[in-house]
């Protein structure tokens, strides 16, 4: 167990938050693909646990914590720290007491995704009123995306695959959803769809597309 100091917590993990950035660095994804990268990313990441998201019980606060032993919370690591794990030293600021009403694994899954949408809302100046398109709306940053400008009184326009309907509804809106059948470009369903309803966007969230050369064999917009 490892000694903490003022601004620290020691967290008993009760559950981890699962990101495609976490499998990204179980090998180093993105690295330029030349010959002398060959093994860098592997020894980049031996002996470091991966994770950024956790929820789980404080088990000792620093001195003058704002949190104290036995206190529910939940949240997310700094970069090499990971929350796989089954104790985490973690930084106060990156910390929130857990609602209530939320179970540990809910709790786990909003860190990332969360940070990620409201950095992006509050850089582009999102707000009631303007529109929004969502592109893979039931996966983890997108469904959270949808969620939280709806709140905030932002059209949203989601797309996502036929079988999450109902779920993607329930968060963005009924009738603010469009959902993609994988059987045409979803550029050009898109376009078609926006036309027809006479859609203009402000912002458009794309959470599938990848523009790197390696990723274009999979067509993700069929798993969203």
């Amino acid at each position: 167990m490892p000694k903490i100091a003022n601004g620290q917590l020691i967290v008993k993990v009760m559950a981890a938050g699962v990101n495609p950035v976490d499998a990204k660095f179980c090998w180093g994804d993105k690295l330029p693909q030349y010959e002398i990268f060959d093994g860098l990313a592997q020894r980049g990441v031996d002996g470091n646990v991966v994770g950024f998201d956790y929820a789980g019980v404080v088990v000792e606060a620093g001195t003058g914590s704002k949190f104290k032993k036995g206190d529910e919370v939940f949240g997310i690591l700094p970069p090499m720290r990971g929350s796989y794990a089954q104790f985490v030293l973690a930084p106060e600021a990156g910390v929130a007491l857990k609602p209530k009403e939320l179970s540990f694994v809910e709790a786990s899954a909003l860190p990332l995704v969360g940070t990620t949408c409201t950095q992006m809302f509050n850089q582009h100046n999102l707000v009631a009123g303007q529109s929004l398109l969502v592109i893979g709306a039931s996966g983890g940053v997108g469904h959270m995306a949808s969620a939280i400008a709806h709140k905030k009184g932002v059209k949203v326009t989601a797309v996502c695959g036929s079988r999450n309907l109902k779920f993607v509804e329930g968060l963005a809106g009924e009738g603010n959803v469009y959902p993609y059948d994988g059987k045409t470009p979803v550029i050009d369903s898109l376009i078609k769809y926006s036309h027809e309803k006479q859609l203009k966007y402000d912002m458009v969230l794309d959470t599938v597309t990848s523009n790197e050369a390696r990723d274009t064999t999979t067509d993700y917009y069929t798993l969203i």
